[in-house]
């Protein structure tokens, strides 16, 4: 879901919320896996491009590579860009020759795959809040008495706000190499990031059809809305 999520503490606050355990829950029951809480994969993933980037106007013209995915081809495509389907073994090479103009993953992949080297605008669009589920085995889970159920899930609870902190941490590390290496970072007025989650959402009936229907959809949005 694009730009559902105002901040980390909201994504928090509803992950950790009715609407996060319901989701849980629904894996559970299907006997799947056992969820025990969200980690922060990767956080949000962000837009880089060889030029400044602030409103969905400025993608006109815009080739940008994403992943091979209908949902992620079909925001860029309603935000104004030329979605492009680039592996990602071949992306540095990419934007270094100029096949593509701009890219979007978490700062953490920007950083590790040295895309500062070639790319030196990067708009932090928080597009997409990318999660991880903490999950066990079912069948393993399950033979555990309920004492050891709650060590489980107690300590599960515990490694999630670790992690969240640590991811904290290292994103204010990304920040800095950006700076470092003189990267024009643009940070989203809270005017312009409504023009981008207007424009683009035309997708969302498509992200409904696959969740399961627009009722979990509306869920979502009003566990975001109390979240605020």
């Amino acid at each position: 879901m694009p730009f559902v999520f105002p901040s980390n503490e909201v994504a928090y606050r509803v992950l950790d919320g009715d609407f996060g355990r319901e989701m849980l829950e629904i894996m559970e029951k299907k006997g799947s896996m056992v969820g025990l809480g969200y980690l922060e994969a990767v956080a949000y993933r962000e837009l880089s491009a060889n030029k400044l980037i602030r409103t969905p106007a400025d993608l006109s013209g815009i080739k940008i590579r994403v992943m091979t995915n209908p949902i992620h081809i079909a925001i860029w495509e309603q935000l104004g860009a030329q979605p492009t389907a680039i592996s990602f073994a071949e992306l540095y090479t990419a934007l270094q020759q100029g096949t593509v103009d701009a890219q979007e993953n978490p700062l953490e992949l920007f950083i590790s795959q040295r895309f500062y080297e070639v790319q030196k605008f990067v708009t932090l669009t928080h597009h997409i809040f990318t999660t991880g589920m903490l999950a066990a085995n079912p069948a393993w889970f399950n033979g555990l008495s309920p004492e050891l159920q709650k060590v489980v899930r107690d300590a599960a609870m515990e490694a999630t706000l670790f992690q969240r902190q640590r991811a904290a941490e290292d994103y204010a590390g990304y920040l800095k190499t950006l700076a470092d290496n003189k990267i024009t970072v643009t940070t989203l007025s809270e005017a312009d990031a409504k023009l981008w989650k207007d424009k683009a959402s035309p997708v969302i009936p498509m992200i409904a059809k696959e969740a399961g229907g627009q009722g979990i959809i509306d869920k979502l949005f009003a566990a975001v809305e109390a979240a605020r």
